[in-house]
């Protein structure tokens, strides 16, 4: 703009005294005077100029060699650069036309609907927005030229609490731009909200009182936002179904039960569902949401096969109530292809722009005259049908020609004469009076004629067929647009099942916190009644014990949840998982004074260590210091299971375990005592420090747990018994005992009291490094997470639950390539079986957060990475995926599939590219977008009504088009991405993140989980998410708001253990009140927050997460995951590149964190690892069985002579 003002100066300074110039000069000083106070608007500027007389024209158009007003004059071309500037296309004004007669009431007409036009056509552009909203300002008398609208609104107010006059702001701009209101009560409400409650709720009172005065507003109002979807809810219960379902999802949490309740009834008065038994309202929600089971009552004898028609025939009678809707729908799919055949031919700039969005409007709302009409309006007829030979030889006159034919459904002479004759008119345009003109003696009555005939005998008799078929396979809703809109009925009918389930969801959620609850307190119990020299504590100040449950505390729990008496098997098919006899339980004392005195006097007995031991419990720290304990007893508790395997007979009884994990704990606390009074200065502690010590006691207490455990399997024993089980184990043990063997084989429970959850994670005999083939060979672990109040001991449900399991890689590197990838396709299945089943109700897909890193075929191969090979498992990953999703689509199940997100975390790898050389690595870039879209479709409501949509139709394309790829995929050969449909989805969605990355900013949420979607769409629209320095991030984020996930690298150990780790802390913050947050999990909002709105780089959002993560929960519950799989904690260590610590320079892959993890002391855990060839364990425990044996072989010798 300074350019442009300096420029329009130095114009009006040059100019002369002559009556032309002195008329230039006048009407261009003013026009910088309202650029200089940036009051210049399109109105403004329009008026001006309509106000002026022919003899000024004349003079302000004048150019002396011609001695005439001219559109080639300085002055004109000055207009259009004007119109340019304040965002006025070219298409709405022709300067030619304004010169020579001046502006008409036609030409101030489509003027003052350009912005608005522009801004309908480009609805995310941040630059159609400023110059909408430069006009609304104008029109609204908002003086805020830096803020946006919804800002200067905010502003205007801060002082009013009764926000006087805001009603009759939104009526004026809803009268000149209806569709963008939504938007803009978007931006305003999000304000409101973090200005406060009180704000919040007069400002949601004032739209509810808005909508009662104004009831065409609604639709605008309802889509606008959670917010104010939710009290517009509560006014109207029954507008709830005409939310788009993530909408819904939203508005429930702002809910309360009576309202729900009135939902359910609203549901109840349906025509569907009325007067039903409640038997046959659960056969229908089954009916709707279940594919396979629509297919399966086809059959005329099969169970519910009556329902299953009445479920078509309702279907069939809710289209036929919307006929014209059928129809313009049913044109525009011919209409649609004729554009894309006229634009494949590549016409010139205006009219392929024309043409695009008269498509775009079609797409959305069908064909017909009307939408014709509203685009023919405001075009250039002599631009848009140019043609040397004529324009009724123009493509694009043919093609709008056709396209009134399809619109009014004729093929008449008479009329297509009627069309031919009006479109290529330049200035009448009777087409607006419709063909009904023709027939002026039967006028609307012949076209309601023409219509109801056209539905009766083009779309009726197939429409029954048409719902079949979608019923059948939902994928071909996506075939047409009628198609579509059988889609969006049968969806409207799926939302009321979805939500009549959410008891069944929530008593889901209820049954997992009522279970994990029950296990604490049992532990607790237990704990309390234990002698304190026998108690288990960890130096993290937590107690650990194994709790076992029976018959009669299964019956109690069932009680507990459903009120009704049950049984275990009861409470499984309610918990939706198997549960273990034993679970190991790791409770936080912090809030249990007793334990806690008992903890710091087996520390010190002498109490001299009391205020040092305050002050560590204190310090919020404890869940990223060395869980030292825990590490020896499952290191321990593996070899001993392996020597059991190997022996096949038990060695010890439950009476000399516990003694040999006391007799552990012993050591593992005088060592624990020892390295914190070493770390400390008074009593504030270096954390860094502790770490590192501890880390180093692992070798030795490792070392003599192992003499223990020899020890204690042996004492008791003759000396024949000694030798003779010496000599076995010494034959038959070898690296596979220990490596196929877990360390429980039980489910593992944990409290924390600092970041205020629990945790469940379920129990697995398999092991990530024994591989075998087989659907359920495959050491999944389920994760499950809830919310634990310390200060009354009890744990609940989260308010935003997800579903979240570790699976190691399930490629198996040996054996054939179609093997391998069959082998993946019934994994995924058991994997999705296993998550599904604690949401029953969530049909959706499932993210598999592949977290291997990507290199090339040669490097796969090369000595570096030859027994690893990465790349080699996430290619054949990603194709048996495409055979797991290949096999849902032929049950119809086109919703519930698997996406790969494979982001690699650890930095050693190669970035996620579409034009990347090596195939795996780009087609994890594809899937990668696919996956993320399907997330942040999920979360589509903590956008703004347009940003959302253009998600959610984003994700739409893409789906559909990884849906017609998939038949090519059945031999486990094929990428999505060598596919057209493929290369079509990439291209689309290259353009797609061109319009994301300047699109309208964001406007920070106030929720963490919002936040995070908000966080990881930016990441993808600018591709960051590609970028190998922010691979753990993004895969945090993901799992943090992704519905249901898998995640895993080679073993699932390490890098998961990050992964899961950051979600676990960020789970922390989100269900603990801001107020009560500590300053660095703060800082992690505040990261976040400025990162959405522009104010802060990715780098800071990574750095914030990082130290967060390195002081609150680095060795969190999540670690527990690896001690059991390999019976020692993950060996990762971060870089030591201070001057950039966010990035990882070290070629040596054990390097895999950043350098703000000044607390990850790692160096010595791996020679605990089962797998580890530095420690070897098989060797090791050799060797201290034949020194236990010796001495009994020599005794033997000494005793026989």
């Amino acid at each position: 703009m300074i350019s442009l003002l300096s420029d329009l100066r130095t114009y009006v300074t040059n100019k002369g005294n002559s009556a032309e110039d002195i008329m230039k000069k006048k009407f261009f000083n003013e026009i910088i005077v309202l650029l200089e106070t940036d009051q210049l608007t399109v109105s403004s500027l329009t008026l001006k100029l309509a106000r002026l007389t022919d003899k000024q024209l004349q003079a302000l158009f004048w150019l002396g060699r011609k001695k005439d007003r001219s559109p080639g004059s300085q002055a004109a071309k000055w207009i259009g650069k004007l119109y340019e500037h304040l965002g006025v296309s070219e298409d709405d004004f022709s300067i030619a036309n304004m010169v020579a007669k001046g502006i008409s009431e036609e030409d101030q007409r489509k003027l003052a609907g350009s912005l608005y036009r522009q801004w309908q056509n480009h609805p995310v552009s941040n630059l159609e927005r400023q110059h909408i909203e430069h006009e609304f300002k104008a029109l609204l008398g908002m003086d805020y030229p830096k803020l946006s609208l919804a800002q200067g609104v905010l502003k205007c107010y801060e002082e009013d609490e009764e926000l006087t006059d805001l009603q009759s702001k939104l009526l004026r701009l809803w009268n000149y731009a209806p569709g963008y209101l939504s938007s803009f009560l978007h931006e305003l409400c999000s304000g409101f909200v973090l200005q406060g409650s009180a704000k919040s709720k007069r400002f949601t009172q004032t739209m509810v009182e808005l909508v009662q005065d104004k009831p065409e507003l609604e639709d605008s109002v309802i889509h606008a936002h959670p917010q104010l979807a939710a009290a517009l809810i509560e006014e109207y219960p029954e507008k709830f179904f005409t939310l788009p379902l993530a909408m819904q999802r939203q508005v429930q949490a702002h809910l309360d039960e009576p309202i729900l309740k009135k939902i359910k009834r609203a549901i109840d008065g349906v025509s569907l569902f009325r007067d039903r038994e409640p038997e046959q309202k659960i056969a229908l929600f089954a009916l709707l949401q279940d594919p396979a089971l629509r297919i399966h009552v086809l059959s005329e004898h099969a169970e519910n096969h009556r329902l299953y028609s009445e479920l078509e025939t309702t279907i069939c009678k809710n289209l036929e109530g919307s006929k014209e809707t059928l129809i313009a729908f049913h044109q525009a799919d011919p209409a649609v292809k004729a554009i894309k055949t006229y634009l494949s031919e590549k016409p010139n700039a205006y009219k392929s722009n024309f043409f695009r969005n008269l498509m775009t409007d079609i797409n959305r709302n069908g064909l017909t005259v009307q939408i014709l009409n509203k685009h023919m309006q405001s075009v250039n007829k002599d631009a848009l049908f140019a043609k040397w030979s004529g324009k009724h030889n123009s493509r694009a006159a043919n093609l709008m020609l056709n396209l009134y034919k399809l619109a009014n459904m004729t093929s008449r002479d008479e009329d297509i004469a009627f069309i031919r004759q009006n479109l290529l008119n330049s200035q009448e345009d009777e087409l607006n009076k419709g063909i009904d003109s023709v027939y002026p003696d039967e006028g609307e009555i012949f076209f309601d004629r023409r219509k109801e005939n056209y539905f009766e005998t083009r779309i009726k008799p197939s429409l029954s067929q048409k719902v079949t078929q979608i019923l059948q396979h939902p994928e071909q809703a996506m075939n047409s647009l009628v198609g579509h809109q059988i889609g969006k009925v049968i969806h409207a009918y799926q939302s009321m099942a979805q939500f009549s389930q959410r008891k069944v969801a929530k008593q889901q959620q209820k049954a997992e916190a009522v279970y994990q609850n029950y296990l604490m307190t049992k532990a607790l119990e237990v704990a309390q009644q234990t002698e304190v020299g026998k108690l288990i504590f960890d130096p993290q100040g937590h107690v650990i014990l194994a709790v076992s449950l029976n018959d009669a505390d299964y019956a109690e729990i069932y009680q507990l949840i459903t009120g009704e008496e049950g049984t275990k098997d009861n409470l499984i098919r309610l918990l939706g998982s198997e549960v273990t006899p034993v679970t190991w339980c790791n409770i936080d004392i912090a809030q249990v004074p007793s334990l806690k005195n008992k903890f710091k006097a087996r520390i010190d007995n002498s109490h001299q260590m009391d205020n040092l031991l305050d002050s560590f419990f204190a310090s919020s720290r404890r869940s990223s210091v060395i869980a030292l304990q825990e590490e020896l007893m499952m290191h321990v508790s593996l070899s001993l299971r392996a020597l059991e395997k190997t022996a096949k007979i038990a060695l010890l009884t439950e009476e000399k375990r516990d003694e040999l994990m006391q007799a552990i704990n012993t050591m593992a606390l005088e060592q624990f005592a020892t390295v914190l009074r070493a770390s400390a200065t008074g009593v504030t502690i270096d954390y860094a420090e502790l770490n590192k010590k501890l880390d180093e006691a692992r070798v030795e207490l490792a070392e003599k747990s192992r003499e223990l455990l020899v020890d204690k399997i042996m004492a008791g024993r003759n000396q024949q018994s000694i030798a003779e089980l010496s000599a076995l184990l010494i034959e038959k043990l070898d690296k596979h005992s220990f490596t196929s063997t877990t360390a429980t084989g039980w489910d593992y429970f944990r409290t924390d009291v600092d970041n205020e959850n629990s945790i469940l994670i379920s129990a697995t005999n398999e092991t990530a490094h024994d591989k075998h083939y087989g659907d359920d060979k495959l050491a999944i672990r389920v994760i499950t997470r809830c919310h634990y109040d310390p200060t009354n001991q009890t744990v609940r449900e989260h308010d935003n639950p997800t579903i979240e399991a570790r699976v190691p890689s399930m490629a198996i590197k040996s054996g054939s390539h179609k093997k391998a990838v069959e082998d993946i396709r019934g994994k995924l299945g058991y994997a999705h079986q296993l998550l599904t089943a604690k949401n029953t109700t969530y049909g959706g897909p499932v993210i598999y957060n592949l977290l291997t890193s990507l290199h090339t075929k040669a490097y796969d191969n090369s000595f570096f990475e030859s027994a690893n090979k990465q790349r080699a498992s996430a290619a054949r990953i990603l194709k048996g995926s495409h055979l797991y999703n290949l096999a849902q689509l032929n049950k119809g199940k086109v919703k519930a599939l698997i996406y790969v997100q494979n982001i690699p975390v650890n930095q050693h790898t190669k970035e996620l590219n579409y034009n990347s050389l090596d195939g795996a690595t780009c087609e994890a870039a594809l899937m990668t977008d696919l996956a993320l879209l399907a997330t942040l479709t999920y979360h589509a409501a903590v956008f703004s009504p347009t940003m959302g949509e253009s998600i959610t139709s984003a994700y739409q394309f893409a789906h559909a088009s990884y849906l017609s790829f998939l038949p090519q995929a059945g031999d486990g050969h094929h990428y999505f991405k060598d596919s057209q449909p493929g290369k079509d989805t990439m291209n689309f969605l290259l353009e797609q993140k061109k319009g994301w990355k300047n699109a309208v900013p964001i406007v920070p949420a106030a929720d963490l989980h919002a936040l995070a979607a908000q966080t990881l769409f930016k990441m993808m629209a600018h591709d960051e998410h590609q970028r190998k320095q922010f691979g753990m991030l993004a895969q945090a984020l993901s799992v943090f708001i992704e519905p249901a996930s898998l995640a895993g690298c080679k073993s699932a150990n390490e890098r998961e253990q990050a992964v899961a780790g950051r979600v676990g802390l960020l789970r922390s913050i989100d269900s603990i009140s801001p107020t009560r947050l500590p300053a660095d999990k703060k800082a992690v909002i505040e990261a976040l927050t400025d990162y959405v709105s522009g104010n802060a780089t990715l780098a800071t959002v990574q750095e914030k997460l990082d130290i967060a993560y390195n002081k609150y929960n680095l060795q969190g519950a999540v670690a527990a995951v690896s001690m059991e799989d390999q019976g020692a904690s993950s060996k990762v260590q971060a870089t030591k590149n201070k001057n950039n610590p966010g990035v990882i320079r070290e070629v040596n892959t054990n390097y895999a964190e950043s350098g703000y993890l000044d607390c990850l002391s790692q160096k010595y855990s791996e020679l605990m690892q089962a797998h580890n060839k530095k420690t070897n364990l098989p060797e090791t425990f050799k060797q201290l069985l034949t020194a236990k044996a010796m001495p009994q072989v020599r005794l033997g010798y000494a005793l026989s002579r």
